[in-house]
């Protein structure tokens, strides 16, 4: 997914990458970085996948393959 489009799916739902940050106790370069794929951050990530309703990997495909640490079956 374009981080344009992640971008325009936040503010949809009512959230800017300021108050995500806030949300989240990150800088808002943090979220900027995690929307465009310069960092990863998969609690961010899930986080703003579940605020647009969408699976992780339709938004950054092949960046967050592994299950979460400590998840394990």
């Amino acid at each position: 997914m374009h981080p344009a489009d992640i971008k325009c799916a936040l503010e949809k739902h009512g959230y800017t990458q300021m108050g995500l940050s806030h949300e989240q106790g990150v800088s808002p370069v943090m979220i900027y970085n995690v929307i465009n794929g310069i960092s990863t951050s998969r609690r961010i990530a899930s986080r703003i996948a579940k605020i647009i309703d969408l699976p992780l990997e339709d938004i950054w495909p092949g960046l967050y393959k592994n299950e979460p640490r400590g998840k394990a079956a």
